[in-house]
């Protein structure tokens, strides 16, 4: 007999996929209804943004790169599974900015944005690609993305109040090294948009 399925026979793999198969069906479901309800807000609000003319640029870029931070390959087990039920509304919120582009406001809130999310890209490029984020760094992504739809969806609603204070608040916090007070658990993130 090959020794690797000797191995794998007196291994304890079978019985966890025995004992936890109705456990793998049901998350696999729940994972099949989040991407159908992803796929299409994706597809739609990529294809706005490829349709952008330039007086759109600044915005369209924004939202460009906060897409690919959300949605690349791997992102279903990259993104932690308290967030991942989340990402459809983070893509509503996104498509409600990209129709509301032209109001007075939006460039000031989009500021705001943009300087929270810059303390973020710069500690993610000060540590090596692949790097473990520290829990509260991966919280404070998370909350990046409920600012911004406290900013430019409100009606859909936050998990939590997020504000430039609280952020900048997590964030003094996060660099204290205050983990353990943070929920999530460390993780590996692609994106920081």
């Amino acid at each position: 007999r090959d020794k690797l399925v000797t191995g794998v026979q007196t291994c304890a793999l079978p019985i966890f996929l025995r004992e936890g198969r109705s456990g793998v069906v049901a998350a696999a479901e729940g994972l099949r209804a989040l991407l159908a309800r992803l796929l299409p807000l994706y597809r739609r609000l990529r294809a706005d943004l490829d349709a952008a003319d330039s007086r759109a640029e600044a915005v369209r870029a924004d939202l460009s790169t906060q897409l690919d931070a959300l949605i690349y390959p791997g992102f279903l087990t990259a993104t932690p599974a308290e967030w991942r039920r989340h990402l459809p509304r983070y893509l509503e919120a996104a498509q409600q900015r990209w129709e509301k582009r032209g109001q007075k406001q939006h460039a000031e809130l989009s500021a705001q944005v943009r300087a929270a999310a810059a303390r973020l890209e710069h500690w993610r490029a000060s540590v090596p690609e692949g790097w473990p984020w520290p829990t509260s760094m991966v919280e404070y992504r998370w909350l990046l993305e409920e600012f911004r739809v406290s900013l430019f969806a409100q009606t859909l609603g936050t998990v939590r109040p997020v504000s430039a204070q609280r952020l900048e608040q997590w964030w003094r916090h996060g660099l204290a090294g205050g983990d353990e007070a943070a929920p999530g658990g460390t993780q590996r993130q692609r994106g920081s948009a």
